[in-house]
């Protein structure tokens, strides 16, 4: 039996979180999926870039990290489902159609919220930051107890918290011809909406699916995830609905500016 074909999957951590935390997912995955987390300003290996917080921002930073030259899937896990979709959304705008599927993990569809914040980032207190990113699964104690550590973890929920709201004050229904494949943990508190929704923002295929776990299951629970997401990779492929491309030899310029459309207004 032929070893599949090889295939590149850019992996997008979540708010506070960086390309290290999707270590257990990746190396979940079979060799020849070919994945690499994205590490964004202000953490990681780039712990003394300033954060991003705005939408155009970090989509400009995504187009110039992308470490493939062919086409490649994009995991996007929480606030990263919504950075992965505008991404994809830039890229074929620019036509530049190397994003193949879109894996939407932990999130609720676009068109199911409004705001991500009452009031902006920069006005709320420690606490409140805290307290906000303890809706989603609780903050260490040793980070809260830790001065250096809690402001590190402050200063990059902040930027990711108006980066959010960023993405849904200015998104506007724009649909990518990719196929997306929306996953939910079975305890987070999404209604049945909340998921089916991310289908409103494709123009072919759309898929949902659930795995055991709450916000968090990326991480806690990656053989799962690693699982299904080659099983929707074999069922695209299986459907015609997605395969491998060659280097496209024209990949999109960071910095061309865009005279087709804008996804973000």
């Amino acid at each position: 039996m032929a070893d599949p074909v090889p295939v590149n999957l850019l992996v997008i951590p979540y708010a506070g979180g960086s390309a290290a935390h999707m270590t257990p997912l990746l190396r979940s995955l079979p060799s020849w999926v070919r994945a690499r987390a994205v590490e964004l300003p202000g953490r990681g290996r780039r712990w003394r870039d300033t954060p991003v917080d705005t939408l155009e921002a970090a989509v400009r930073d995504l187009i110039a990290a992308i470490p493939f030259d062919g086409s490649f899937a994009v995991f996007g896990h929480s606030l990263g489902a919504y950075l992965a979709l505008a991404l994809m959304a830039r890229m074929e705008d620019h036509g530049d159609h190397r994003g193949t599927v879109l894996f939407a993990a932990a999130n609720v569809a676009p068109g199911r919220r409004r705001r991500f914040l009452e009031r902006p980032a920069a006005t709320l207190s420690e606490d409140q930051i805290l307290e906000l990113a303890a809706r989603f699964g609780p903050v260490p104690d040793a980070v809260i107890t830790d001065p250096d550590l809690r402001e590190g973890l402050i200063r990059i929920l902040r930027s990711d918290f108006a980066l959010s709201d960023s993405f849904l004050r200015q998104w506007n229904g724009r649909r990518i011809s990719a196929p997306i494949v929306a996953l939910a943990g079975t305890d987070e508190p999404f209604t049945a909406e909340d998921v089916t929704q991310w289908g409103r923002s494709t123009e072919t295929d759309f898929r949902e699916d659930r795995i055991r776990g709450g916000h968090f299951f990326p991480v806690e629970t990656p053989t799962e995830t690693a699982t299904m997401i080659v099983r929707h990779l074999a069922r695209l492929a299986r459907d015609g609905l997605w395969c491998p491309a060659p280097p496209s030899g024209n990949p999109m310029s960071p910095v061309r500016d865009s005279a087709r459309g804008d996804p973000f207004s």
